[in-house]
């Protein structure tokens, strides 16, 4: 009566004959509303049929089963069960040992998902011991690097070092994440095949219960193509810079009420201004004549925009 285990005795029948205050409580309902009543009354359809196949076989055995509270919630338990017999050999019913595993089943889902996460993400996922030795990789980690789980595991993240990134970077980093806080930077690492890829990392700590600092974490994109277009639009804003600046012909950027948001040094010297601050201090429209004609063009030049 006392145990803080469910205890469970069905008859040849399959009906309750004895059930302790525990069992009933994980069910939700009294010993009373269990007593004479069959077993298979709280259990799904799956439940029914392992438990069937146990009593048929009449055999010591450990399942996980899930039941139906009478709120309607699930519950998961394991049964250890073991079939009774009277004095002359006949079976006579069973006895089943029942522990609440619902919380375990509930935790066990939850690391499913995030296992499945964490393996299907688009990022790479790197996890170290607190010396920096790499205990897991998922698969787009071997996607972007070309090395296996096997060839990383036990080693340390520098395999990749490039040796482009620069040595206190990496001091701070370590500083940082075994203070408990996070590092976010990017890497200029190598491949397996020796070609090298850009990386944006985000490093973190990973706690216990008691908050020690167990394991670190990185959360790490391939910002290669990215890295490639920021150089090329670099390149390009150059070659614009120089096509404006360089340019003989005089040329300007202003808002439509002629405030100069840039000019050129020809720009400055058709006006007669020394250099591009003193250019860049008057007002495009009183450069220019105040007649119909360039109201005419200004006007034309607005709607053209629109």
């Amino acid at each position: 009566e006392t145990a803080q285990e469910g205890i469970w005795m069905i008859d040849a029948q399959n009906k309750t004959s004895f059930v302790n205050k525990k069992m009933a409580e994980m069910l939700g309902v009294t010993v009373d509303d269990m007593m004479r009543t069959p077993l298979f009354e709280f259990m799904d359809e799956e439940g029914r049929a392992v438990a069937a196949a146990n009593i048929e076989r009449r055999t010591s055995e450990q399942h996980e089963l899930k039941f139906r509270r009478k709120d309607g919630a699930d519950l998961w338990a394991l049964l250890s069960t073991n079939p009774i017999f009277d004095d002359e050999g006949r079976y006579a019913g069973a006895l089943a040992m029942v522990t609440d595993i619902t919380q375990r089943k509930k935790d066990e889902a939850q690391l499913l998902t995030l296992s499945r996460a964490v393996e299907q993400s688009p990022t790479s996922i790197v996890i170290t011991d607190t010396s920096g030795g790499i205990e897991y990789v998922n698969p787009k980690f071997t996607q972007i690097t070309g090395y296996s789980a096997e060839e990383v595991v036990g080693k340390n993240p520098r395999v990749l070092k490039s040796g482009k990134t620069p040595p206190e970077e990496y001091k701070h980093l370590w500083e940082t994440i075994s203070s408990g806080a996070e590092w976010q930077g990017e890497f200029l690492n190598v491949r397996k095949d020796g070609t090298t890829f850009w990386e944006f990392a985000s490093i973190s700590p990973v706690r216990n219960a008691a908050g020690t600092i167990t394991h670190f974490v990185a959360v790490k994109e391939d910002i290669t193509e990215r890295k490639r277009a920021e150089e090329k639009l670099r390149h390009s804003e150059e070659r614009y810079r120089l096509l404006f600046e360089e340019n003989l012909t005089g040329n300007f950027v202003s808002t439509p009420d002629g405030v100069l948001l840039s000019c050129n040094m020809a720009f400055a010297r058709i006006f007669g201004f020394a250099s591009v601050q003193e250019a860049m201090q008057s007002n495009v429209k009183l450069l220019y004549p105040e007649d119909s004609q360039r109201e005419a063009l200004m006007t034309q030049l607005l709607k053209k925009k629109r």
